[in-house]
């Protein structure tokens, strides 16, 4: 398996998965019964910068310690914001809904009108607060990974996606 990874700081690091899906093994790796592999085998996909994964180092969000100001292009309060989960093509704007990286620049909070009861017009966050982890600019494109601030979610991680 190929991996190339950029540490950031001491909390935060990120990888690109390099090796491609082998249908046989299912699985993103490269083997054979004659161990031929090699480097350019093995490292054969094509680095696109916003397939990112993130790592985050344990207890570094619980403690306090990472504190990352969010993306410039996101630092203002938004307001009549829409909401469309990945895979869902049915956009629906809550009136009043109000995203804020604004007021702590760490954190981006989101505010429901009380209208907004269905799932699909809200994040994956119940209490609507993001920590920004980190972020990757291609071109003016901007891909945030967030850290769901909601007591016991078993996937906390999500990503944002600024397409200007």
């Amino acid at each position: 398996m190929c991996l190339e990874i950029h540490v950031v700081d001491i909390d935060i690091a990120y990888y690109y998965q390099l090796t491609e899906h082998d249908p046989y093994l299912q699985d993103n790796m490269v083997g054979d019964s004659t161990n031929s592999a090699t480097f350019n085998k093995v490292c054969s996909r094509t680095l696109v910068s916003r397939n990112f994964i993130t790592l985050v180092r344990d207890g570094s969000i619980a403690n306090g310690s990472l504190r990352k100001p969010c993306p410039e292009d996101l630092l203002a309060k938004f307001g009549n914001v829409s909401i469309q989960q990945y895979g869902n093509e049915n956009t629906s704007t809550c009136s009043d809904t109000v995203l804020d990286a604004c007021t702590d620049n760490t954190l981006i909070n989101i505010t429901y009108n009380d209208t907004c009861t269905n799932s699909s017009d809200k994040t994956l966050s119940d209490l609507g607060v993001y920590r920004c982890i980190h972020e990757i600019t291609d071109g003016s494109d901007t891909y945030l990974s967030i850290w769901n601030d909601d007591p016991g979610v078993t996937n906390p991680f999500s990503c944002l996606v600024n397409l200007c």
